[in-house]
């Protein structure tokens, strides 16, 4: 950066010829430093381990960074993981040695080049993490980071230099759904293209709409070659989905193992420098060499008496171990099978007001064996079966590190006490050994996934239609605001497979209810709470605080509730790919007030184009991305009962 306020004080004293050779001497080529300007570091990371000068580790890093740098600069290689043993055939295990370099695609590789030397002779000279023994660096242009041999397990795919904070923040504008949805949309695409290209990477533009024009999105993705296409493939959507929150036009994340970048200016004219190489995705050194995920060799003899011992300590706690847990095991047996009051087969009374509580055989014998799936969602696999001379629906709850014993039972009692016509009923639970589940009453309509969406096959009129959405909201409205506040729910996956309806012998919509409410509780990640970090339920009906930042709250479901709404009026499906993004941009082209742009209304009366209309408008304030701006249920059944 020049600083400019130096140029000027010195501007009475100094020739003008000289100030404009100055400033022309510092001008960039396309926007980068001539090779006189240091590198720009982003990130250094330092390990607590120390090793010793001149010792074993000592000389493997003295030889290992500026020959693998060298390596990637003279091979044009994009990255290279290379190893090194031990040098000395009497160095201990311990000093072997792991590095990576990687050149970023969006600089040249001149300017790579400079970047690997500099960072490797910072680490060399002791400037940076003197005499750690792992260490890593992230610049402009280059990453360089060593270990020692085995790798530590755990580094993963997380993020280390972020850069989220420039551009244009479109936060409110209209266009943020349509940039959102295209920069996401690209990134999908080039991490596709990236994992089948030899470098492992891709850059390419697409347009996105910025008010009445178009404007250019540019994106970058790159992995590390030496990566599988799987974990390749992992790392880059793990970063297009921390991305997908963010409304700024310019973005990057770095880390370990791979690299993002958009913005709505061209950087991305170096790649191409990049995908005329031929280097293999791995370079090892010629130095004695071994892969990062060798095990380290055995340990000196001297130390075989040691060893000794630990096996023997060993032995001695695992056999206890195993005695405890067998008494565990055989205490927690006879407990249960004194206080289970687990009914027979005959006399179960489905419909009773009294918890009921089954055993595994009876809901397996009543599914016959889990053989007639009705669906899958977030929590679990629901299936049909018969019990008492009724249809049930019994679901598989997926996980099992969620809560068991008494907590298991007291949520399900909880749940068991909800009594509202547009909810579920839960009509028991099972909760032994590995098997946590749950039956409810079983609606013979189905969920209205099957027959809302054009094309289906069936026709549901608009009185169905709006049955179905004033019953959706009275059951959030009971969820929300009718239980005590620490009872109050919030659904977290309400989507259109999760409300369940019963039809009379016209096919009219007779009942409506929510199915798969209060799930969140069976596991020990407790989602009632104002924030979580395991995000679940399908990510088209997902409000974005609650995907971006884990924050939990009504309006969650409430925007859940706006995109149900314009999926039950449009007969539209809003997943598209695994967003709403192009839905939700469609809805705001095309809606100007006029219901006719979204729906067909031939042959409606006046009084339901009204209600159209007025389920359109909620619907729109519903998905707003500020979260205090959307209506809550009890507004909402205002608003729909004043039509």
């Amino acid at each position: 950066m020049i600083h400019l306020e130096l140029l000027a004080m010195a501007s009475g004293s100094m020739p003008r010829l000289l100030i404009a050779f100055i400033l022309i001497s510092c001008v960039v080529h396309r926007g980068r430093a001539i090779s006189t300007i240091l590198p720009a570091v982003q990130y250094i990371k330092c390990g607590s381990q120390k090793y010793e000068l001149g010792s074993g580790y000592d000389d493997n890093v003295r030889w290992l960074l500026p020959n693998l740098t060298e390596s990637v600069i003279k091979d044009g290689a994009i990255s290279v993981l290379a190893g090194v043993g031990n040098r000395a055939s009497d160095s201990d295990p311990d000093d072997r040695v792991g590095c990576v370099a990687m050149c970023y695609a969006d600089h040249g590789r001149e300017e790579c080049a400079q970047c690997l030397r500099y960072v490797a002779g910072r680490f060399l000279q002791g400037k940076d993490c003197p005499n750690a023994r792992n260490a890593s660096a992230f610049y402009d242009a280059c990453q360089v980071w060593y270990y020692q041999l085995p790798p530590v397990v755990g580094i993963g795919y997380s993020f280390m230099a972020v850069t989220r904070n420039l551009g244009l923040d479109l936060t409110g504008s209209q266009d943020v759904v349509s940039f959102r949805t295209k920069r996401r949309l690209l990134l999908q695409d080039l991490s596709s293209r990236a994992i089948a290209s030899k470098q492992y990477a891709a850059a390419s533009s697409t347009m996105y709409s910025y008010g009445s024009d178009a404007a250019s999105i540019y994106g970058l993705v790159q992995c590390q070659r030496f990566l599988s296409g799987d974990n390749c493939n992992s790392c880059l959507n793990g970063f297009i989905r921390r991305i997908d929150c963010d409304n700024k036009t310019v973005g990057a994340i770095k880390g370990y193992y791979c690299y993002i970048r958009y913005g709505t200016e061209q950087f991305v004219d170096y790649v191409n420098e990049y995908m005329t190489t031929s280097s293999p995705k791995h370079a090892w050194a010629t130095a004695p060499a071994m892969a990062p995920a060798l095990a380290p060799a055995p340990p000196p003899h001297k130390h075989k008496g040691r060893a000794t011992m630990i096996g023997v300590i060993i032995g001695i706690c695992s056999g206890s171990i195993v005695l405890v847990s067998g008494i565990v095991l055989l205490l927690r047996y006879l407990f249960r099978g004194r206080l289970s009051r687990v009914p027979s087969r005959q006399s179960i009374q489905l419909g009773s007001s009294a918890p009921m509580q089954f055993s595994a055989s009876q809901l397996r014998d009543a599914t016959n064996n889990f053989t007639d799936p009705l669906g899958s969602g977030a929590f679990g696999t629901v299936y049909k079966g018969t019990m008492g001379g009724k249809e049930v629906a019994v679901k598989k709850l997926h996980s099992k590190d969620g809560v068991v014993g008494a907590a298991f039972t007291s949520e399900a009692h909880m749940l068991m006490a909800f009594k509202h016509k547009n909810l579920v009923k839960l009509l028991g639970y099972c909760d032994t050994g590995d098997d946590r589940l749950l039956c409810f009453e079983y609606l013979s309509g189905g969920s209205i996934d099957k027959f809302i969406y054009k094309g289906s096959g069936y026709v549901l009129d608009w009185s169905g239609r709006y049955k179905i959405v004033q019953g959706i909201c009275s059951g959030l409205h009971y969820l929300h605001h009718e239980l005590d506040h620490e009872q109050n729910i919030v659904h977290l996956d309400l989507k259109a497979s999760n409300v369940l309806v019963s039809r009379g012998d016209g096919g009219d919509i007779t009942c409506v209810k929510i199915a798969d409410f209060g799930l969140s509780k069976f596991f020990k990640a407790d989602l009632t709470h104002s924030y979580t970090e395991q995000v679940v339920g399908l990510l088209a009906y997902m409000a974005p605080e609650y995907v971006c930042k884990g924050r939990i709250s009504p309006k969650a479901d409430i925007y859940s509730f706006g995109i149900l709404i314009l999926e039950i009026v449009t007969g539209r499906c809003a997943k598209v790919g695994d967003s709403s993004g192009d839905f939700i941009t469609w809805v705001h082209e095309e809606w100007r007030g006029d219901v006719r742009a979204l729906m067909d209304v031939d042959g409606l009366p006046g009084d339901s184009i009204t209600q159209a209309r007025n389920c359109i408008e909620i619907a729109l304030d519903c998905i707003q991305e500020d979260p205090n701006s959307r209506p809550d249920a009890a507004m909402i059944r205002q608003r729909l009962s004043h039509v």
